[in-house]
């Protein structure tokens, strides 16, 4: 027998080898052919643990996939819940009293989040097109005219052929003061109106996918202008027009959170005797499964109802956050393979340096 299956026999066991006879007959020849001082060092120096222990060896168990799949159906039945309610939910927010930046005075969510600067674009799907993908300093022309009436030139009085959406948003709540509560302000503004419009059925464009919306002069149009945008106009239209199938909405940041919460729940209490790093590990991989059932609910959600209602469908739709979810952690499963493969091809070549050293010896 070659020296390949007594290496063999000695990192993997039997599976390895063609037979239990086998490994037995290699493992008495080697006994013959060494004396027992050197059987005894031989052993010693094939003793790897130091090693083997850095590897992260988790499995899922038949249980740990059942549960993951009831996760992912789970979440998808969350998510079309939530969507379902979106617009009440939105409708309740909008009753909350918040304190007005400029004034100082209590004043509901509904009445301080009328005529926005989020909104000067009106119509369908308009917010795929601008202000809403948190761009901050995405620029529109200074003759644009708002639903109101006014141009923005109107509002800033600056002089300036363009004006970016901070600067919009600083002068129309007349924000003032140092830079931490103009900030801190801002992001109030900001939060309040993408809450309410993450709830509803349109959700909100990709971050930062405003930086491909475009401004062509149209005297049709009441605000003076036509958008464009490469990215929703073209690569996303059919998928985005009518289905707001890539845009981002609160069920997909609640089916994520609650991925986390039950797969890390579930390992805490179901392998209490893992440490830190294998329920780490199997943490990931039970999310690539919980993640992929998810999103294959949620589209079978879309294609059966589809069908019959047209349009948006509660809970049907693409979860990019789950999806970026499945891809982070199937890298994760496969750098731990990785990095155990390479510790078990490192034990391998130096077991099988130390058996051939130790054969030689003994011939």
């Amino acid at each position: 027998m070659s020296i390949m299956q007594t290496l063999k026999a000695a990192v993997c066991g039997p599976s390895a080898m063609r037979s239990y006879d086998d490994i037995y007959e290699e493992r008495q020849r080697i006994k013959s052919q060494l004396p027992p001082s050197q059987l005894e060092d031989l052993q010693l120096r094939l003793n790897f643990d130091q090693e083997l222990n850095q590897m992260v060896l988790t499995k899922l168990s038949r249980e740990d996939i059942a549960a993951s799949a009831m996760f992912g159906i789970l979440t998808a039945f969350i998510a079309q819940t939530l969507d379902r309610n979106g617009k009440a939910i939105e409708a309740f927010i909008n009753t909350l009293q918040i304190t007005d930046p400029a004034t100082g005075n209590k004043i509901s969510i509904g009445d301080f989040d009328t005529n926005n600067v989020f909104d000067i674009k009106r119509g369908a799907n308009h917010r795929d097109q601008l202000f809403h993908s948190g761009n901050l300093f995405k620029k529109a022309p200074a003759d644009f005219v708002k639903p109101d009436g006014l141009s923005l030139e109107d509002l800033m009085g600056l002089g300036k052929s363009e004006y970016s959406l901070l600067e919009i948003m600083i002068k129309q709540y007349g924000l003032s003061g140092n830079f931490l509560k103009i900030a801190t302000n801002v992001l109030k503004i900001y939060g309040i109106h993408f809450i309410k419009d993450i709830f509803t059925p349109a959700g909100i464009p990709l971050p930062f996918s405003d930086i491909f919306t475009k401004f062509t002069e149209n005297s049709s149009n009441v605000c003076g202008y036509s958008t464009s945008n490469a990215l929703y106009d073209g690569f996303l239209k059919e998928a985005n027009k009518e289905l707001h199938f890539l845009n981002i909405k609160a069920s997909d940041i609640s089916s994520s959170v609650l991925i986390g919460i039950f797969t890390k729940a579930y390992v805490k209490i179901m392998h209490p005797d893992l440490d830190k790093k294998h329920q780490k590990s199997l943490v990931s991989k039970m999310t690539v499964a919980t993640s992929g059932m998810l999103i294959i609910s949620q589209m079978l959600i879309l294609v059966v109802q589809r069908k019959d209602k047209g349009g948006v469908i509660d809970g049907g739709k693409l979860n990019i956050i789950t999806a970026q979810m499945l891809i982070k952690n199937s890298i994760k499963v496969c750098v731990e393979t990785n990095k155990n493969h390479n510790i078990i091809m490192e034990v391998y070549r130096k077991k099988r340096i130390i058996v051939e050293e130790a054969l030689l010896n003994a011939n």
